[in-house]
């Protein structure tokens, strides 16, 4: 047999292997809902960016219902640096005044939810960006006034989050 036609078989072969072992895998999660948190710099290098919306992609093709949740703490940190605002940290949190939760709503809903959004729907998986203010997903109480609104989540409403996966977006 020719060189590249064992290699293309070689190449069938274990993907036709990975697919077997998959398939227990793909059997218990298909239709069970998971939530991704994705954050830090997985979001900030771009071939790191694009191989976890096709692992995303490709969880949605085989079935699971994904939330994903991001993070963008360096996106609201050059923006406030960009505002001029100061960037202030207590014990690892920002402390989030007025103004500073208005940048913090501008880079997480006008920069990485759109783009996240955009970047899943060019692979051809439908996503919603919703944030925890849509449809009172979240209700939280404040941690320490000092950090200021900075808080901790007491309560998820998934109403609209469920209807957003039966309507088959992520």
């Amino acid at each position: 047999m020719p060189k590249i036609r064992q290699k293309t078989t070689d190449v069938a072969l274990r993907k036709a292997e990975v697919l077997v072992e998959a398939l227990p895998w793909m059997r218990k999660w298909s239709g069970a809902t998971v939530v991704v948190k994705y954050g830090g710099s997985a979001m900030e290098d771009a071939a790191l960016r694009s191989k976890v919306l096709e692992d995303i992609l490709l969880l949605k093709l085989m079935g699971v219902r994904v939330v994903l949740v991001h993070g963008g703490g360096k996106t609201i940190s050059r923006l406030m640096g960009r505002l001029g605002l100061g960037v202030d940290f207590k014990n690892g949190m920002r402390v989030t005044n007025d103004e500073t939760m208005r940048a913090v709503q501008m880079a997480l809903v006008g920069q990485v939810n759109v783009t996240l959004v955009e970047s899943l729907n060019k692979l051809g998986c439908y996503a919603v960006g919703l944030t925890g203010a849509d449809g009172c997903i979240l209700r939280a109480e404040q941690l320490d006034p000092e950090l200021g609104r900075v808080g901790k989540v007491r309560e998820v409403n998934a109403d609209l989050i469920q209807k957003t996966l039966d309507s088959d977006y992520i």
